[in-house]
């Protein structure tokens, strides 16, 4: 975007400190009064109060509240009218003091909603109603909150919800879910309860930037499992609810233009598809074919520059019921291209020095510029036929698709004068989704009814041809002046494969009044196929009296190969699968219309298998796993009014190992290069007792307050840390062919906390919150480096940490002003996540840390009618970074001249990402 980007986000920020001003209103001749469901009690939003004999009229505000000022003594006739509900009148007295109080309780009467405004203050509703009547505990985002957050992906979603933060990309999207402080392989995402598979070779997590917000109608984060559910969740469960469809037709269009502020300081630097190869030399010409350099297309090394890109955002849904209402439909897309970028410092760590003991070594920094054109797509439909009202089927299917194309550029610089390297690294990632579910609801009596559903699902990842240009300059040598050579050039392909067959079934029989019975069970096979192949160029030399190869543009420059062959035969490359069969039986039993108990077990069996290409020669080249875990479950819940519950639950749950983790690798990183990390086929599954109390008071859908509590003891956690192939213990005289990587450490986990949820409104305004603490501990090996009598000595501690990922405190804040008659809506939200561990490290103490971090976002939204509304959507108004730091005496400071963000003694810092603001600014039209 231009330069007045920032400047409008400044104005945008202002403007919405006086949309959420005081508010002054003086109380004369009045009347003031409430409009509520009759059944439900919740305040009926938007209902509209006439004065009959004056012809004046205004809107039910948020909390159901309604104002009528400044009325001459007289009599005058109320009259309520809400679309869906019957009308509502009362006859008021006004004398020349004082006001006075009304009430209206409207019963809904059986015509169809028509306003839009109706419809999405209902599906708000609908969201507190799940929230207060659920089994499980569960926290709901709807449909209403999701249109009105400045989020365009779920991703980013889910960081306003009570105990969730997120993991962010590289881009700073959030993509995975960090539930009560438990990272994403303790997690699962599903849509409608079926267990989605994951494009990530390395993990089973689904990636949540894919899913386009615009295609959501609501985001439910479960945090206590019933029997019912699967059981591979023990810090929670992520279901996407997808829009559904309408008694009536229905279009819904929307279109959005924006911007990032880090593009006002510098360019978009891009490149082009074109060109690239999506398989490998080996892939097209066999494993006996060695590659020619011809082989390996350079074009996409050709960057070029982007003056202000624009971001796209569009999206279409379409809703209907035909045939006598048999016959209902909903067509759905979403489509996001975003330019998005990151300016970033790092300090890289090359190892551990022993004097003074267990130091951190750093030799050089680095500033990274990131460039990403991400273009998310997502389509969806769903299909369903009512044969009668005990008998319908629906068929839903969903694609989505995720291209991500990145230019990143690294600057290298030594503390000491040398060779600076340039890294420019061209990366186009694509991951699909295809999803297709057959659901069937059968009800065979009154007592007896089934439902059952059979899901395929694909999810695939492709990086065609990632290239990694190494340049650097010699000014050891060239003190005033040096040329640019060539280096290396590597280059890779990877892809991979997920797909699951699934199929699940419920019976239900209601043997008594309060009595329900049910039992089922489900069947899922997952096969998982992962490619890997990478070459590397070398620069060639060049005459006899310039043996360096100068650098002037990548189409002029010349390789050879160090392996013209690539190397398809490490851990990257496997095939593996896994079948989990389970079953269930649950009781729910109502006492005295006040307390329901709900208890059940649920047994899943897993078996686990992989084929990997690393040598025969190697332990762990295939291996197999197969337990089967009995899994009790007991909910109570007690209803002190009929908005008031208590709540106390009990249940197991399991996390499985991804299948990566199982396969012994042979991978050095940068942070732990002084070992071998490694996949680990003596690795357990986890298991966790998980208890929960919470107290929620529902006084409309507007006004709530949830209060609760929860502990898990976790067994065979999983966690990175050193180890011994064989599965025997690290000791000082056992300390040979070390690994790092995922273990069971010797110790439990424990995870416990405390979880606050509130909001109030008042008239237009509102406000609304969540707070969680959390605190986990877990003790786990790590390396401490010194000196024995003069001579460097490595011993092995345990240390205890928290868990990777948690923070002790997480809060969201948001101020909401919503005028029915103008049509404003306005919400400026406020994201704190405390400080958490980012990355372990095998060496003691020095673990990275993020700091603490805020966010503040605003969206602002005018409906004009019934039909139509524009919107401006701004994130991250206070341009915070990120910060990642290692918690050790910082001896980076004593460097001359200083090193650029060096400057706290008891911390080194060791990342700095900086992601700017976005702003959007759009209309949608509904009819």
């Amino acid at each position: 975007m231009p330069a007045y980007l920032t400047q409008l986000t400044r104005t945008v920020a202002i403007l919405s400190l006086f949309l959420f001003g005081i508010h002054a209103v003086a109380d004369a001749q009045s009347v003031k009064g409430k409009v509520n469901d009759a059944v439900t009690g919740e305040p009926l939003v938007g209902a509209n109060v006439l004065i009959r004999e004056t012809h004046r009229q205004l809107f039910v505000e948020l909390d159901g509240s309604f104002h009528l000022k400044d009325l001459k003594p007289g009599t005058y006739t109320i009259v309520v009218t809400y679309t869906g509900y019957t009308v509502k009148e009362q006859t008021v007295h006004i004398t020349s003091t004082g006001s006075q109080t009304i009430s209206f309780q409207l019963m809904s009467s059986a015509k169809s909603l028509e306003e839009a405004s109706v419809i999405t203050d209902k599906r708000e509703n609908g969201a507190r109603r799940l929230e207060k009547n659920a089994a499980q505990l569960v926290n709901v985002v709807s449909a209403r909150a999701i249109e009105l957050s400045p989020d365009v992906s779920v991703g980013n979603v889910i960081q306003r919800i009570s105990g969730v933060s997120v993991q962010r990309s590289s881009s700073g999207d959030g993509r995975y879910a960090i539930i009560r402080g438990l990272d994403n392989r303790y997690n699962y995402t599903s849509i409608g309860g079926v267990i989605l598979p994951s494009p990530d070779p390395t993990q089973r997590s689904v990636p949540l930037d894919m899913f386009p917000a615009e295609m959501v109608q609501r985001v439910e984060i479960v945090k206590s499992l019933t029997p019912d559910m699967e059981a591979n969740a023990i810090g929670g469960a992520t279901n996407l609810v997808m829009k559904e469809g309408s008694d009536k037709f229905t279009l819904t269009t929307d279109l959005s233009l924006g911007g990032s502020s880090v593009f006002t300081k510098r360019s978009f630097s891009g490149t082009s598809r074109a060109g690239i190869d999506f398989q490998s030399p080996t892939e097209k010409y066999g494993t006996d074919y060695p590659a020619k350099t011809s082989d390996i297309p350079v074009s996409p090394l050709n960057f070029h520059k982007v003056q202000d890109p624009v971001n796209l955002l569009a999206g279409v849904t379409i809703s209907d019921r035909v045939l006598k209402g048999k016959l209902g439909y909903t067509l759905g897309t979403g489509y996001i291209r975003e330019y998005r970028g990151g300016n970033t410092l790092y300090y890289l760590q090359l190892g551990v020095n022993n004097n003074p003991p267990n130091s951190p070594i750093f030799t050089q920094s680095e500033h990274r510029q990131y460039s990403f054109l991400q273009s998310r797509l997502g389509v969806q439909g769903k299909v369903s036929y009512d044969f009668s009202a005990n008998h319908s089927v629906d068929v839903y299917g969903l694609f989505l698709q995720l291209d991500n194309n990145q230019h990143s550029h690294y600057d290298v610089s030594p503390f000491a004068p040398g060779e600076i390297d340039y890294y420019d690294r061209f990366v186009f990632d694509r991951k699909n989704m295809t999803h297709v579910a057959l659901n069937g609801h059968d009800k065979f009596s009154n007592r007896f009814s089934t439902e059952w559903t059979l899901s395929y699902a694909d999810a695939k990842s492709t990086t065609p041809n990632q290239l990694d240009l190494f340049t650097y300059k010699e000014v050891t040598y060239y003190p005033t002046y040096s040329p640019l050579y060539v280096n290396n050039l590597p280059s890779v392909w990877q892809h991979s494969d997920d797909r699951d067959k699934s199929a699940y079934l419920n019976l239900s029989y209601l043997p008594a009044k309060n009595i329900t019975l049910t039992a089922g069970g489900l069947y899922r096979q997952k096969d998982r196929s992962s490619y890997y192949n990478d070459y590397t160029e070398i620069s060639t030399t060049g005459d006899a009296n310039h043996p360096l190869q100068v650098y002037t543009t990548i189409d002029n420059a010349k390789f050879v190969f160090l392996n013209p062959y690539g190397d398809t035969t490490n851990e990257n490359n496997y095939t593996a699968n896994e079948k989990v069969s389970a079953g269930y039986l649950e009781a729910k039993v109502l006492f005295a219309q006040k307390l329901q108990v709900i208890a059940g077990v649920r047994v899943e069996n897993t078996n686990q298998n992989y084929t990997s290409m690393i040598s025969t020669a190697l332990i762990g080249k295939t291996g197999s796993f197969t337990y089967t875990d009995v899994l009790p479950g007991m909910h109570l819940r007690y209803s002190l009014t009929d908005k008031q519950n208590l709540r106390l639950s009990y249940f197991a749950s399991i996390s499985r190992p991804n299948l990566y983790d199982l396969i012994p690798s042979s991978t050095n990183t940068d942070l732990t290069s002084l070992y071998t990390t490694s996949g680990n086929y003596n690795l357990k599954h986890s298991t966790a007792d998980n208890i929960d109390f919470r107290y929620d008071n529902f006084f409309s859908s507007t006004d709530y307050i949830m209060v609760g509590l929860f502990y898990k003891q976790i067994t065979n956690p999983i966690e990175y840390a050193t180890f011994t192939l064989d599965g025997s213990s690290v000791t000082q005289n056992n300390n040979t062919g070390i690994r790092y990587g995922p273990t069971n450490p010797g110790s439990n986990a424990t995870n416990y906390g405390f979880e606050l949820v509130a909001s109030k409104f008042v008239g237009k305004f509102g406000l609304s919150g969540n707070y969680s603490y959390t605190h986990s501990t877990i003790t786990t090996l790590k390396q401490l480096s010194g000196e024995t009598n003069g001579y460097p000595s490595v011993s092995f501690v345990d240390q205890t940490r928290p868990l990777q990922g948690q923070a002790d405190h997480i809060g969201n804040l948001s101020l909401l002003f919503k005028d029915t008659r103008s049509g404003w809506d306005a919400q400026l939200s406020f994201v704190y996540t405390g400080k958490r561990i980012a990355i372990v490290s095998p060496f003691y103490g020095l673990d990275i840390w993020q700091r603490a971090s805020e966010q503040l976002d605003l969206a602002i939204t005018k409906r004009f009618n019934r039909h139509f509304s524009a919107f401006v959507k701004a994130t991250n108004l206070l341009n915070s970074n990120l910060y990642q730091d290692i918690y050790h005496a910082n001896g980076l400071i004593k460097y001359q001249g200083g090193l650029e963000g060096q400057t706290n003694p008891n911390r080194i810092l060791i990342q700095r990402d900086a992601y700017g603001q976005t702003l959007l600014a759009g209309v949608k039209y509904k009819w």
